[in-house]
């Protein structure tokens, strides 16, 4: 049997397939991938936080801030247009009351307020002057009270030494008695004679007559005594009342007085108000946005209401009477809390601010082209109640900003704060894995013990 001759290659497959040096290219780059992924793997990283943020003025006073209305009535006229340039203590609108004869009517009140004050500021005077009469009163009267306490003390023990005396007397009488009445009765004869027997008898009645008047004239001593105590003591009573009751009226003066300052105040402070009908500016700035118009016949304001819009100048360092340490304009930004603990005060960081053509490498900073560098000043303690935390970044010393005319308050702003360097493979790593950058952590220093007290 012949054989079968092999079948002929069909022109249309020869056609479709694929050039050899393409499948030799293919190959090449196939290799060259499996060459350099190893490769970048091993290629310096530098890991970074990123965050959003705008630029501010660093003092919330060079903050945009917004010009109120002290009053209730209608603005009559507008001296300046958004836009302008002011300074400190320059008109910038004027205000009408709805009523125009509020003014003086409240002149009234005030007047009448102050009368007020004047009387109750005297009856609390005359008071407290006649508190002071009624305690130097009581002094006095206790004093007298005192005096004669002690008069009677004195009367008590005169006559208490006058009842020792004529004890001492009645007993000398009755002992020369007995002994004449022995001398005359004697077995030897009469010594003594009848008559100085009966004299010694009658100083002897004499003496024993005066002990009981003695006696008589302590009881009375010791009960003048006790009513000059009671009198004191009624004395004290009395006067103590009666100071209450006048602290009391001083105290419902002093009350009423409070009363009617403070009535007189708030009468004082509506007048200021109402005489304050122009409002000026606080600090030199631009007129951001004007809030109130002036079209028919005046919008209506109430007090405390939002006039306009007045952006401070900011004031850089050195400007001023004193040298000033803190920048003009910082980057306000916000990270993420997962990112909290990696940043810290002082961390370099690179800025990339609206209105600037940038080409940003963070992972390899020195390659980066029209950014601007910055070092982190403050990080905020807390969190503003969405998760994320604000720090301020601040200009490195030496590094050129924008200059404060042109990188104004409001341009967005994102930055990153720069960290460690690691390999590409880990960073890679870690981003699929969704873990934080990387950073050492310095341990902590033992604490010193406080006071003489020492460590065992």
């Amino acid at each position: 049997m012949a054989a079968t001759p092999a079948p002929a290659t069909l022109p249309a497959m020869t056609l479709a397939r694929t050039p050899r040096f393409l499948r030799r290219g293919a190959w090449s780059l196939l290799t060259l991938l499996l060459v350099l992924v190893p490769s970048l793997g091993l290629t310096p990283w530098v890991q970074t936080v990123h965050g959003t943020g705008r630029a501010i003025a660093f003092k919330p006073s060079e903050r945009p801030q917004y010009v109120a209305s002290p009053i209730e009535g209608r603005v009559k006229k507008w001296h300046v247009v958004e836009g302008d340039r002011v300074r400190a203590g320059q008109l910038l609108v004027e205000l009408v009351d709805n009523d125009p004869m509020i003014l003086e009517r409240l002149r009234e009140q005030e007047t009448l307020a102050l009368q007020r004050l004047t009387l109750a500021e005297g009856r609390v005077a005359d008071h407290e002057s006649r508190l002071a009469f009624i305690k130097g009163e009581q002094e006095v009267l206790v004093a007298e009270a005192g005096f004669r306490i002690e008069q009677a003390e004195a009367q008590v023990l005169v006559a208490r030494q006058e009842l020792l005396r004529a004890r001492f007397d009645l007993k000398r009488e009755e002992q020369a008695f007995d002994r004449l009445s022995r001398l005359s009765t004697s077995k030897v004869g009469e010594v003594v004679s009848r008559d100085q027997v009966e004299e010694a008898e009658r100083k002897r009645d004499l003496a024993g007559a005066q002990v009981p008047l003695v006696e008589a004239r302590i009881k009375l001593a010791e009960k003048t005594l006790d009513g000059s105590k009671a009198q004191r003591a009624a004395t004290e009573q009395r006067t103590s009342a009666t100071i209450q009751t006048e602290e009391a009226a001083v105290k419902s003066a002093r009350s009423e007085q409070a009363s009617v300052r403070q009535q007189y105040n708030t009468i004082r402070t509506q007048v200021e108000r109402q005489a304050n009908q122009r409002v000026y500016a606080t600090v030199d700035g631009t007129i951001f946005r004007v809030l109130a118009n002036a079209e028919a016949g005046g919008q209506l304001v109430r007090p405390g209401e939002r006039l306009a819009v007045l952006v401070p100048d900011i004031k850089g360092e050195g400007e001023g009477l004193t040298p000033d340490p803190h920048p003009g304009i910082v980057a306000e930004l916000y990270i993420d809390g997962n990112d909290l603990p990696l940043v810290r005060v002082g961390d370099r960081v690179l800025l990339q601010f609206e209105g600037w053509a940038a080409v940003q490498f963070a992972a390899y900073p020195e390659a980066a082209v029209g950014t601007f560098e910055g070092r982190v000043y403050l990080v905020d303690p807390t969190a503003d109640g969405q998760g994320s935390f604000r720090i301020l970044v601040e200009p490195t010393p030496g590094a050129a900003w924008p200059d404060e005319a042109f990188l104004r308050q409001g341009v967005r702003s994102q930055g990153w704060v720069l960290l460690g360097q690691v390999r590409l493979g880990y960073e890679v790593w870690r981003l699929l894995n969704g873990f934080p950058p990387a950073r050492e952590v310095k341990t902590k220093e033992p604490r010193q013990p406080l006071g003489p007290v020492q460590r065992k």
